[in-house]
């Protein structure tokens, strides 16, 4: 039996500064990669997005792509500021 890691996306909101930050942790890879982006709202309209991947590992050019469709989307969304850490 094989076994797929997780990949465990925390969502902090300040509803007062008007900022979603999301910590992720896990292996990011091909299988996980769908998971991965279904854990982001699009939706939300931001003043600041934080996105700290420091606690993640990511393999290959599947969890590459994912992080920067991500990227792609969270600049359409986001009114002023975003970083990844």
């Amino acid at each position: 039996m094989v076994k797929i890691s997780k990949i465990k996306v925390t969502i902090i909101i300040d509803k007062k500064g008007n900022k979603k930050v999301y910590k992720v942790k896990g292996q990011l890879i091909f299988a996980l990669a769908t998971n991965f982006l279904e854990k982001f709202d699009f939706d939300d309209k931001l003043d600041c997005i934080e996105i700290y991947l420091s606690k993640a590992h990511v393999w290959g050019e599947s969890g590459i792509g994912a992080i920067d469709k991500v990227c792609l989307n969270i600049k359409k969304w986001c009114k002023n500021k975003y970083s990844f850490n």
